[in-house]
């Protein structure tokens, strides 16, 4: 099998001047932009796409027949220093989980706002200065990027 190495330099699918490593752009009406499509087969979870970081797995996407999953670490073998959270219950009761319609399609969901959340636990929202907020469910890695949990 022959494999091909890009060593430097941008990949560009669809696009003249690509600006990340990876840049794949299309128009989703006329295109799907990234299509990963797990051919075995079967009903059991299985891993699409794995994210290392300093070759240590931190995240994947899987699939089921009929669900996707995205899933950040949590492993107790990747953690150390386990204690009970002070507070915690205290903190849990103060966050508002919604019920909500969304905007582009009408469609409902169950869920955070996040500029509500943000009130009560700050750790876990994705603030930009411009831009949509967003929720980071995967709590532990807002506190390691802030110094706290320690």
């Amino acid at each position: 099998m022959r494999r091909n190495r890009i060593l430097t330099g941008n990949v560009g699918i669809g696009s003249t001047a690509p600006g990340a490593k990876l840049d794949v752009t299309a128009n989703p009406a006329t295109a799907v932009p990234v299509r990963i499509d797990n051919s075995s087969g079967g009903s059991d979870s299985q891993k699409s796409v794995s994210f290392t970081r300093a070759s240590v797995e931190v995240g994947t996407i899987t699939t089921t027949n009929a669900n996707t999953a995205y899933n950040t670490s949590s492993d107790e073998r990747l953690k150390k220093n386990i204690v009970d959270l002070v507070g915690g219950l205290d903190m849990v009761s103060r966050v508002r989980p919604r019920k909500f319609d969304w905007r582009l399609d009408g469609s409902h969901a169950i869920g955070f706002v996040a500029q509500e959340l943000y009130k009560t636990y700050p750790q876990a929202v994705y603030a930009p200065e411009h831009g949509m907020w967003g929720v980071d469910y995967a709590l532990e890695q807002w506190q390691q990027s802030r110094g706290e949990g320690k």
